[in-house]
């Protein structure tokens, strides 16, 4: 016999101490490592049509998985095996990896200190992107932060929207 479990006391039981961040629905910056691999795998395809597949498909495939992510900075193959996969390109300069992972570190260093990536405190005054009359720009305050370049705020309705930093979205 199965014991019903309300859903709300079913769903706590399972979150695990995982926080989980909503983002904003059709923007790329969202989802953007997925975006990418699509795009790549799409790409790919499109140029082995007429080739050798298993020749070219292994070549993709072993690319893919010892690329290492921007995010992570470690490849697929690492975190899958706990192991760099060789290559022709790592065993001809194997330095290249460390170095662009220094130089991706350097960088962010360098766009936190001046200050390019924006934040947002609660209560911060915002212009928010209006899509659906003629004001371009609404006013309104940040009720929270949701993301990295994402957060909630409310406008001068009271109605409580998901923004992104960038205003294009």
């Amino acid at each position: 016999m199965v014991a019903s479990i309300p859903q709300k006391n079913f769903v706590t039981s399972f979150k695990n101490g995982i926080l989980h961040i909503f983002v904003l629905p059709h923007h790329p910056s969202s989802n953007g490592n997925a975006e990418r691999f699509v795009q790549t795998t799409k790409d790919a395809v499109n140029r082995i049509i007429s080739c050798d597949w298993n020749q070219r498909v292994t070549s993709f495939l072993l690319a893919q998985l010892t690329t290492p992510s921007a995010a992570t900075g470690f490849s697929p193959a690492e975190l899958l095996i706990k192991r760099t996969l060789k290559t022709v390109l790592s065993i001809l300069q194997p330095d290249l990896v460390e170095d662009r992972k220094r130089r991706n570190e350097e960088l962010l260093d360098k766009c936190l200190s001046k200050g390019q990536l924006s934040s947002f405190s609660p209560n911060d005054a915002v212009y928010i992107k209006n899509h659906s009359s003629s004001q371009t720009y609404i006013p309104g305050a940040v009720i929270e932060t949701t993301g990295l370049l994402s957060y909630k705020s409310v406008i001068a309705d009271c109605k409580s929207i998901r923004c992104h930093i960038d205003p294009n979205w």
